[in-house]
């Protein structure tokens, strides 16, 4: 017996399959599309960066540890006060308070 309900909704599922193919492909095409040109400009980029590299090539300096330099010798005249660090002892707040 032919249900027209069952009919309507196969009907209506079967379009929508086809419109998500539809979709699908039609968003394929657009990103093989946008790769493509994507590669194109990337081609194109790396080229003229090598052929920049070839007309005016970057000089780097050679990386030298810290160990490498030389530090100046102080003149202990421009010193302000003692030339030795002074550290105080660590007091807990209780010690401090009765000081006080």
């Amino acid at each position: 017996m032919f249900n027209s309900y069952q009919y309507d909704k196969q009907l209506s599922f079967t379009k929508d399959i086809e419109k998500i193919k539809k979709d699908y492909l039609k968003q394929r095409e657009n990103r093989k599309d946008l790769n493509q040109r994507l590669s194109k400009n990337y081609k194109k980029r790396i080229e003229n960066f090598v052929i920049n590299m070839l007309e005016n090539p970057i000089v780097c300096n050679q990386y030298k540890p810290l160990e490498a330099y030389q530090f100046r010798d102080e003149d202990p005249r421009r010193n302000l006060g003692d030339p030795k660090i002074h550290f105080k002892g660590f007091k807990h707040e209780k010690d401090r308070i009765q000081e006080a």
